[in-house]
């Protein structure tokens, strides 16, 4: 069969070109950590955070001679450790002028502000992750994919080191985790197969698992990561503190003949209870 070719010789173009009526924008991700930890209020230009440290009792004696009173007890002085958290300022800044909108069917600015909104949750809940770094309690590294035994072993340990004050029964644990050890986790059998699991939920059907060992399981691509491994996290709210001067909002401006979004937040995130979370260092990628 003959094709049609636009006839150039006689000035007529049989052939044209058409775009979409919608645009197709990029993913972000979701806000997943933020949510999940403790707001301490605003700290303006910083915060002194003051951690108390744990102290001990002292045996009275059982002399009938000696008397109990001021000068025969052991005091002690409850001074806390005092932390610094300094907010950051972050934004995302986009312009087009008139002459793009003039030139254009459909609206830009509607497609702009969501994903501005997609960006800001996304970055703002990076930063946060960026806290687990400081964390003095570590497990694993960059060959470690998850298993029970370290999923056991690492509630056992925050148990320790808060005393009984994290328990898997209250259901406040949490857990934030790369998506490249997904996999790892769903191959655990407590947390996959009904018959272990003793509940409705069915994750070898629905692919995915919200809450298994205790623990309310997230996962975030925005998860922190060096040149060699992922720094998970589980923790209870507690373990860290958000404070906020300024949430992500989006404010439109006009500079001469172009159109300004402007989003722009201030917080700052800090370790406040070191002993309630666990940094679970792990491979990276799939």
């Amino acid at each position: 069969m003959a094709a049609i070719t636009g006839m150039t010789a006689r000035g007529v173009a049989l052939d044209f070109t058409t775009w979409t009526k919608t645009f197709f924008l990029p993913s972000w991700e979701k806000m997943v950590f933020i949510p999940r930890i403790k707001d301490a209020g605003r700290p303006y230009a910083s915060a002194k955070m003051r951690t108390f440290p744990r102290f001990s009792w002292s045996t009275l004696s059982s002399s009938t001679t000696a008397v109990a009173s001021n000068v025969n007890l052991n005091w002690i002085a409850p001074l806390p450790t005092v932390a610094t958290l300094t907010p950051s300022g972050y934004y995302i800044a986009l312009s087009w002028d008139d002459q793009q909108d003039d030139s254009i069917e459909l609206g830009l600015e509607s497609p702009f502000r969501r994903m501005m909104e997609g960006c800001a949750a996304e970055a703002c809940d990076a930063a946060a992750l960026d806290a687990v770094a400081s964390l003095t309690q570590v497990v694993g590294d960059a060959s470690t994919h998850p298993d029970l035994a370290l999923v056991r072993s690492t509630i056992a340990a925050l148990r320790m080191a808060t005393y009984g004050a994290v328990d898997v029964r209250d259901g406040a644990l949490q857990g934030v985790f790369t998506p490249a050890v997904e996999p790892d986790l769903l191959s655990i059998p407590e947390m996959t197969q009904a018959n272990y699991r003793g509940d409705g939920e069915n994750p070898l059907v629905k692919g995915f698992f919200s809450k298994g060992s205790g623990i309310n399981w997230n996962y975030s691509t925005a998860v922190d990561k060096d040149s060699t491994y992922a720094n998970n996290v589980i923790f209870d709210p507690e373990a860290f503190a958000i404070m906020w001067n300024t949430h992500p909002s989006i404010e439109k401006q006009r500079d001469g003949l172009a159109t300004q979004l402007l989003s722009y937040a201030n917080f700052g995130v800090a370790v406040a209870r070191n002993e309630k979370a666990y940094a679970v260092r792990t491979v990276a990628s799939l």
